[in-house]
């Protein structure tokens, strides 16, 4: 057992308790691979031991660090550990004596971990004006060219259009399309005395639905998130697409999605410690500070595996597929639902706490936006703007050295919302003469079919496989193999499953029970049955029982009303506090027989809840969260004889909904300038907000910090205090 898995066997019996820290001993000999170092940065290191033999005698004597303690140290730096020196006395370097050791600039360099302004960042806005700029200069048609700006917010990106236009030296005029008032405001001084009539023209509305005075020849927009699609560009983008030219270009041309394995103790204590059931399910906007990426871009002992930090999906505007109604707006939104599954190599034990998510955007031509790690400093160096995307684990799989993890991953859409869904598998190498058992797999399962019908197991199949997702707003239920790709497979290896977690965040409602008949076979069948029954019981999941939509924006003393869908009648319609489905109702209605019914909103503004619709079959749905808005009339609370509770500011700020992405604005605000705002509940696609949260894994967080839970209370196990107490009476977690 190595040091990091006797570390790791300690934290995990100790629950993960905040209050267990390491002291790292860095007496020499340190391990030669920087890989096994580097499992370290992701943990909670609070002290490191530096003795005096840690060091070396330079030319003239004096003691210096070798340079891969050096580069170990300024890494775990980040960290904020206390130094502490040891044998300093002892006289093992010629010169220099104690002060040489005490002033080593172990720091030199090291930059401070905190949040950055994000209210100017001049490497997003350059690149978008040189994008603009290249695609003006390279527009074949002769004349006036045309632009817009769909969400323009304060106006950044139309005052970087009008600088390219005069760079270009081309004619051309520019609509500025905004639905956010306050920005709209903002706009409106700038077009006063800055940019006039004969340049620009602003146009308040929402892109999806206002029409432009004419078709433009190029499209700009700067709907970005952390994870590309996750402010719903491509929905966004849908609606704007009406404005273009059918040989017009769009600015970005195209994004893609990318994901890694990571593990980080930190990030998922704070995660946890929400009181939010559904906490451990939210992806959030996080600044990765203390975090460890478990893969490598070896591939790995079975071949399979794919790179370090693996492409996920890509979406181009504008969209050629689509199929469009006559004003131009697609039917559904299946076409923007996307897949995933790809498999990393684990060079080295580690803990998987959830997965790294980060994008990369063309805009025109060889111009670009990138918080890919490996890339971001080509493309885009020193961008500010955004933050990577955190899926977040309910529970830490342990991964042995050598594993290969199977990440499934989808984007899925209803009428309704837009979210996510993840879910993961570990598969450890073996030799195939090993293993004899005669058992039978899911043709979709990582482990596919071999040719050979003896043999147990066979190797994977290629990394990216897109795979199918549960749910989607279609009617019929598809299934589709994944290619098989002999070529990459190594003889005589097997994958064995070890682990799976469960699916993060489904888009099904709970409360209905589905039962599956499964009649064994002495052989398997031909078709995928573990897959096909399990995507068949969500489908039936979806369908099934009561459905009730979310409020439109509830306010005090205004008549709003309630429409549902599905299930038996009589329903039963109650209001339970935001968050809180198993605690008393805020109000009960009367026994309803139709589909809808109208409320006079008797809560008081500020009140959080969802509503809770129970058919006579015992099938039970509840809406997305809503916090009621407030309104200058309150007379219909004096008249009321509701007892309801409203939730306090504290309480509703932390409430999330895991289920849907909320919609992103149209003003196109990146998720890094959301990362200091709680979100609400998840709502529609036409509403406002990220439906993420901003987490800081840094020492120094200063967005959404969760309090402490009660894991981490001061009614820890004796056990846990006893083997931290004695973590702490030996010394420290020895490296090796």
């Amino acid at each position: 057992m190595t040091t990091w898995e006797m570390w790791d066997t300690i934290r995990t019996i100790c629950g993960y308790n905040p209050r267990l820290t390491l002291v790292l001993d860095l007496t020499p000999p340190l391990p030669l691979s920087s890989s096994v170092l580097d499992q370290w940065s992701a943990e909670p290191v609070r002290h490191l031991w530096l003795p005096a033999s840690a060091f070396i005698a330079n030319a003239k004597g004096y003691p210096v660090l070798p340079k891969g303690t050096q580069s170990f140290i300024r890494n775990i730096m980040k960290l904020q550990p206390n130094v502490i020196l040891s044998g300093t006395r002892a006289n093992k370097h010629a010169c220099g004596g104690e002060a040489a050791y005490s002033q080593y600039p172990l720091m030199d360099n090291l930059q401070s971990i905190t949040y950055q302004t994000f209210e100017q960042d001049p490497v997003k806005y350059r690149n978008y004006e040189e994008a603009i700029f290249l695609a003006l200069s390279e527009w074949p048609n002769p004349g006036k060219v045309t632009l817009c700006v769909a969400g323009a917010g304060r106006g950044p990106l139309v005052a970087r259009a009008l600088t390219a236009i005069a760079r270009s030296k081309r004619e051309a005029f520019v609509y500025a399309v905004e639905k956010n008032p306050n920005a709209y405001v903002t706009l409106q001084e700038r077009h006063r005395d800055e940019w006039g009539d004969e340049k620009v023209k602003l146009l308040y509305g929402d892109m999806r639905t206002l029409d432009v005075p004419e078709k433009v020849d190029i499209l700009i927009s700067e709907l970005l998130g952390s994870f590309g699609d996750n402010e719903l560009s491509p929905e966004c983008l849908d609606g704007a697409s009406r404005f273009l030219k059918p040989e017009g270009i769009s600015i970005p041309s195209s994004y893609t999605a990318y994901v890694a394995p990571l593990s980080s103790s930190k990030l998922y204590n704070e995660t946890r410690a929400m009181k939010d059931p559904k906490s451990m399910e939210t992806p959030y906007v996080v600044m990765l500070h203390a975090i460890n990426i478990l893969s490598d871009d070896g591939g790995g002992i079975s071949g399979t595996c794919g790179p370090r930090i693996q492409e996920c999906w890509e979406f181009e505007h504008p969209r050629k597929d689509a199929a469009l109604t006559d004003q131009g707006l697609p039917l559904t939104n299946s076409h923007n639902a996307r897949s995933a599954k790809l498999t990393f190599h684990i060079p080295n034990a580690g803990v998987l706490h959830g997965f790294a998510g980060y994008f990369e955007a063309v805009l025109y031509g060889h111009v670009g936006l990138s918080i890919h790690p490996d890339r971001m400093a080509q493309i885009s160096k020193d961008m500010l703007s955004w933050f990577p995307l955190f899926f977040p684990l309910k529970e830490p799989l342990y991964l042995p050295a050598d594993s290969e993890l199977t990440v499934s991953l989808w984007r899925l859409t209803d009428t309704r919302k837009v979210w996510y869904e993840w879910f993961a598998e570990a598969f450890l190498p073996v030799p195939s003469s090993s293993v004899h058992s005669p058992i039978w797999r899911d043709t979709l399962s990582p482990m596919s079919p071999s040719a050979d019908s003896s043999s147990f197991l066979s190797p994977m199949v290629s990394t990216p496989t897109v795979v199918t997702s549960p749910l989607l707003d279609v009617p019929q239920l598809t299934l589709e193999l994944p290619p098989q790709q002999p070529e990459r497979q190594k003889e005589g290896v097997s994958l064995v499953k070890i682990s799976q977690t469960a699916l993060h965040n489904p888009g099904v409602y709970a409360g209905y029970t589905v039962h599956i008949h499964i009649r064994i076979l002495f052989k398997p069948p031909a078709i995928a049955v573990t897959t096909a029954l399990v995507a068949l019981a969500q489908m039936v999941l979806a369908q099934a029982g009561p459905k009730i939509n979310t409020l439109t924006s509830p306010t005090q003393c205004v008549p709003v009303q309630f429409t549902w869908e599905g299930g038996s009648p009589p329903y039963y319609l109650s209001l339970v506090p935001g968050g809180q489905p198993s605690a008393p109702a805020l109000k009960q209605f009367p026994v309803q027989n139709g589909n809808s019914m109208t409320w006079v909103v008797d809560l008081p503004a500020g009140t959080s809840f969802s509503s809770s619709l129970r058919d006579s079959t015992g099938a039970q749905a509840f809406s997305d969260i809503q916090t009621v808005q407030p309104n200058s009339d309150s007379s219909c609370l004096n008249s009321s004889g509701s007892t309801s509770m409203p939730m306090t500011a504290s309480t509703s700020s932390l409430v999330s909904s895991a289920a849907s992405l909320n919609a992103a604005t149209a003003s196109g605000t990146s998720a890094a300038q959301h990362a200091s705002a709680s979100t609400t509940a998840s709502s529609t696609i036409s509403a406002s907000g990220t439906g993420v949260h901003a987490v800081s894994s840094g020492a120094s967080s200063t967005a959404s910090t969760p309090t402490s839970s009660n894991a981490a209370s001061l009614h820890t196990s004796a056990g846990a205090i006893g083997i931290a107490g004695l973590l702490g009476l030996v010394g420290a977690a020895l490296l090796g």
